[in-house]
């Protein structure tokens, strides 16, 4: 169990701190970590979907998952080569197609198609992307 431990622990420290060296400002720094860990907690959530919606029969919501946290590790990836503009737009994309589809797929059997609609509207109003780093 320690072992165990001690690996998850590693992960996160290798990937939360991915894209952060002395070349960066402190608040440069403060940003990169910050939008590091939002997309770790996002990758651990698709995780967890896909595994409920995978073990569940439903397999085109556990696909949506399962591309949605790629999207997340490739926003990680953006923000260790210093593309960090890249790494928001990824995020606030991938959050808005998990959003969007998922409405369509499983408000098609329940008469629910777009329930989420005012939800992915505003998040693209409250995440800054045009911020520059």
């Amino acid at each position: 169990m320690k072992k165990l431990l001690h690996f998850f622990k590693y992960a996160y420290h290798q990937l939360a701190f991915e894209g952060i060296d002395n070349s960066l400002s402190s608040d440069q720094r403060k940003t990169v970590l910050l939008t590091n860990q939002i997309f770790l907690a996002a990758i651990g959530v698709n995780f967890f979907a896909f595994v409920f919606y995978f073990f569940s029969q439903l397999s085109l919501s556990s696909l949506v998952n399962m591309i949605t946290g790629i999207i997340f590790m490739a926003g990680i990836y953006c923000n260790r080569l210093h593309k960090f503009r890249l790494a928001r737009i990824l995020g606030v994309t991938a959050i808005n197609f998990y959003l969007i589809v998922i409405s369509i797929v499983e408000g098609l059997g329940a008469g629910e198609c777009l329930f989420y609609f005012p939800t992915f509207i505003s998040i693209t109003f409250i995440v800054r992307i045009y911020n520059n780093l």
